[in-house]
């Protein structure tokens, strides 16, 4: 059973027994990297993530506000470590839940990736928006390339070429599902301040 916290509150929908455990894993992590807790939703909870099971892929509201209310976490079904039950890819969709936009929003991004805008397929263009340090804060920790919120250099292509070209050198792979890196956990751990995150 997960520790009691007053924010986050989830019941789960669609799954089966593998799927189950491999979200209640992404949970876990989260919980032995930060000082984040979950619990699952009581009856009288109005407020909580609700867990899906829909085809339409991997997706998440981000931030978690009351005024909400119920909250979405999509994870279209597939066998633990392929598709959205990848276990980083688990872990990114509650990093939206818990307020984290993708990494190449951030307002600076355009120091780091250009995003070639003739290479999207068309209507996906909202996915590459940048926002302002008014609505992002980088919590003085630089940009993470192979960060789990990090989109590949051919997302949302229309014709095979990349759609993110990294503009500075970097180690690892580009929006690589593999593993969670640190900064991903520091970015929680200071976002939520816990005890050593500014240390």
């Amino acid at each position: 059973m997960f520790r009691l916290t007053e924010s986050f509150k989830y019941v789960e929908k669609n799954r089966g027994p593998i799927q189950k455990e491999a979200i209640e894993e992404g949970i876990r992590d989260i919980e032995r990297h930060t000082c984040v807790k979950f619990r699952y939703r009581e009856p009288e909870d109005t407020v909580f993530v609700r867990v899906t099971g829909g085809a339409g892929g991997c997706f998440a509201h981000v931030g978690y506000w009351e005024s909400r209310g119920i909250h979405t976490l999509n994870l279209a079904r597939n066998v633990p470590g392929t598709g959205c039950f990848r276990h980083p890819t688990i872990v990114h969709e509650w990093m939206h839940i818990l307020g984290f936009l993708h990494m190449q929003s951030t307002y600076n991004r355009d120091d780091y990736v250009k995003i070639v805008e003739e290479n999207l397929r068309p209507g996906t263009e909202h996915n590459f928006a940048i926002y302002t340090s008014d609505m992002v804060s980088n919590l003085d920790i630089e940009y993470d390339y192979v960060s789990c919120m990090h989109y590949g250099p051919f997302a949302f292509s229309a014709n095979g070429e990349k759609t993110i070209v990294a503009l500075q050198e970097h180690e690892g792979d580009m929006g690589q599902r593999i593993f969670i890196t640190d900064k991903d956990w520091l970015r929680i751990n200071r976002h939520y301040n816990c005890p050593g995150a500014w240390d």
